[in-house]
């Protein structure tokens, strides 16, 4: 690397800190704080060498193989609690009438979750885009 930053002519060393944030894959992620990347101790310009990227790289990729796992942990969470909410208003459908024919008594369950969804919704403002909501139907 060299010793001079190549914008302002200052000098150039090995610098950890924490706020630098880099896209990875279409997300963004913080750069870990104790990361050296060679940066330019008068303009703050920061420089990589090959290794020094590879590196980096292994790091972000990691990091989104981790955000990844969350979020599809969150989602299958998500998708339990709404069988479990399904299986709630089935039972309650099914104590409403009984003997009903079990085409009657999905569409009463049904019906009864969606309008606890659209009291949700309504209570805490929240709207879903519609791919999110017909994921959440599936």
């Amino acid at each position: 690397m060299p010793n001079k930053c190549c914008e302002c002519g200052g000098d150039v060393r090995k610098l950890a800190c924490s706020g630098r944030i880099m896209k990875h894959k279409n997300l963004e992620f913080e750069i870990p704080e104790e990361f050296e990347i060679f940066t330019c101790l008068n303009c703050g310009e920061e420089f990589m060498n090959l290794d020094c990227a590879r590196k980096l790289d292994q790091i972000l990729e990691q990091m989104y193989i981790d955000r990844k796992i969350m979020l599809k942990n969150s989602d299958e969470v998500h998708e339990q609690r709404a069988r479990k909410l399904f299986d709630k208003a089935w039972k309650m459908a099914r104590e409403e009438y009984p003997g009903a024919a079990e085409t009657l008594v999905r569409d009463v369950a049904y019906n009864l979750l969606r309008s606890a969804i659209l009291l949700a919704e309504a209570r805490c403002n929240y709207r879903p885009s519609s791919d999110m909501r017909l994921k959440e139907l599936k």
